[in-house]
């Protein structure tokens, strides 16, 4: 995942508040969000490595969601 992309910067750039919106895109479960969930873990000031998994990337993205419902 390039975290440079200009797109990708805007998305982290929203902070917090853009929170609610990722994890109801994260919810819906589609083919490319798994890029979304790397963003959440910007914004949160997470460890990507907590989420890193066998699976690849959709598990990334389920670890994440999985933290999120955590910290309602």
């Amino acid at each position: 995942m390039d975290t440079r992309l200009p797109s990708f910067r805007s998305i982290v750039g929203m902070g917090k508040p853009a929170l609610p919106f990722l994890k109801q895109k994260l919810e819906e479960n589609k083919a490319d969000d798994w890029s979304l969930a790397f963003a959440v873990v910007e914004i949160c000031g997470w460890n990507s490595q907590d989420f890193a998994g066998p699976n690849g990337p959709r598990e990334f993205r389920a670890n994440v969601l999985a933290k999120m419902e955590e910290n309602k």
